[in-house]
């Protein structure tokens, strides 16, 4: 062989080993670094988990069923799903289309204002008295309702949870006829049927459960506010609801609770999502081409698990720690690598509006608080004869005021009036993102016109001369 033909030969070998085996050897190394990489991931994956269930806590669908049977009531499961059938029913949806509040009609006036309406509303809740009085036993029973449920992930239908917005406007609207026609003792069942709504749904552990709590919640308190001005609810039915609105100050049970049904609603999910293309519907063709994902799914544990770390000293503390979290939590999304972007894409996806929920929370929080010291306000007028100069004076034994403070500030305010008194705080939602709006103004916040609408459930009035009943 010349030497040319051994230069030819080396070159060719050299060519050889530069554009095919290196390159195999690189996929193999690359394939094998991956491979590992998500194997060790698998490991403490599975670890993971194993402490979750060694904790008691839900990783999957069936463990997540167990879990809401452990924590909810079924014993009243099924009169509640008869009541509920009646509301939904053709017959019933179809009559009330052009009622108020429960249908497509305008909403009432004030108490002292006359209503069109009025008498075609009472003639309704005349007819429906048998079903109202059914739906006031239940809800004054204090007992979290566990509903049939099929837990399938990010489908899992909640149809008898939904229902409860309907319950709700019924008992709203026996609230307003109940004002309009001066009967204290109509009137705080009604109140307590739209809170007791609220609890019902305390231990179910989905978000979107705990969302509607809050919002029922809210519902119950708006009719309080609207009582305590135009009505005249006596010593022991104040004190009932009192008591009532004292069960709502944990806010932070059923915040871990439902981080606990989340997590088991994501976790098969994200582990194998080429198995479950059709749990999110609008991601179906991106889920089929992902296999097994266990730094995903870390990951997501991770981000839960952080978050789970808030404390729950005070509302300000908590507030602060979500808001700390939600930043770090975007910091790491926008500054990630494509591989790590690649990594969380489920996670990414799939992970809860906690940030949201939290927020939701925290106003939940402050207005049950403002409630309960307008609650005392009006005990002190029914025991005195007239308004405390200051909120000092109402504090007792059972209601400390180191206890109910709101966001950024020590005290709501207050302040007597020539009519009688007022108690205040801030429009929370439209202070969230402006620090120095978190705090209880000097003054009342506006509440005149559409425009300061929102500040209204956040001011409450006191009227002197209002009579009080002895019933």
């Amino acid at each position: 062989m010349t030497n040319e033909q051994k230069r030819k030969r080396s070159l060719f070998w050299t060519l050889v080993v530069v554009f095919v085996v290196a390159p195999l050897l690189m996929c193999g190394g690359l394939a094998t670094w991956w491979m590992g990489r998500s194997a060790v991931a698998r490991k403490e994956l599975d670890r993971r988990i194993a402490q979750l269930q060694s904790d008691g806590l839900p990783v999957d669908d069936a463990s997540l069923a167990t879990y809401y049977d452990q924590l909810a009531d079924s014993e009243n499961a099924a009169a509640w799903i008869e009541l509920i059938t009646y509301f939904e029913s053709d017959a019933f949806t179809s009559r009330i289309q052009t009622f108020p509040i429960i249908g497509m009609g305008d909403d009432p006036p004030a108490p002292d204002v006359q209503w069109r309406d009025e008498e075609a509303v009472v003639a309704l809740l005349n007819d429906l008295k048998p079903k109202i009085e059914q739906l006031q036993s239940l809800t004054a029973t204090s007992r979290t309702v566990r509903f049939p449920r099929q837990f399938e992930s990010f489908n899992t239908l909640l149809p008898h949870v939904q229902s409860m917005r309907q319950l709700s406007r019924l008992m709203m609207l026996e609230h307003v006829i109940a004002l309009r026609e001066g009967d204290a003792q109509r009137d705080f069942r009604a109140i307590q049927s739209m809170l007791g709504l609220s609890t019902i749904m305390r231990d179910d552990p989905i978000l979107i459960s705990q969302f509607l709590r809050l919002a029922l919640h809210g519902v119950g308190v708006d009719a309080l506010h609207e009582t305590l001005r135009y009505g005249d609810l006596n010593a022991r039915q104040l004190q009932s609801i009192s008591d009532q609105l004292a069960t709502f100050e944990d806010v932070y049970t059923p915040l871990r609770q439902a981080i606990n049904g989340e997590r088991a609603l994501a976790l098969s999910l994200i582990q194998n999502p080429g198995q479950h293309p059709d749990l999110l519907p609008n991601s179906g063709q991106v889920l089929r081409t992902l296999s097994s994902r266990p730094i995903d799914a870390l990951f997501y544990l991770d981000q839960l698990d952080d978050y789970a770390k808030f404390r729950t000293t005070s509302l300000d503390a908590f507030f602060a720690d979500t808001q700390q979290w939600e930043e770090d939590f975007q910091h790491q999304i926008q500054t990630e690598s494509a591989l790590e972007g690649f990594d969380h894409i489920l996670t990414k996806l799939t992970f809860p509006a906690f940030t949201a929920f939290s927020f939701a929370h925290v106003r939940h929080a402050m207005l049950n608080r403002l409630a309960i010291v307008a609650v005392a306000i009006e005990q002190f007028k029914q025991r005195t004869g007239g308004f405390p100069s200051d909120l000092d004076a109402i504090e007792s034994s059972s209601l400390r005021l180191d206890d109910l403070k709101p966001i950024g500030s020590d005290r709501f305010g207050y302040r007597l009036t020539e009519r009688g008194a007022v108690l205040w705080a801030y429009d929370f939602d439209g202070a969230i993102n402006d620090p120095e709006k978190l705090q209880v103004p000097i003054n009342p916040p506006p509440t005149e016109g559409e425009v300061n609408a929102q500040n209204r459930i956040w001011v409450w009035r006191f009227d002197e001369s209002k009579e009080t009943s002895e019933n």
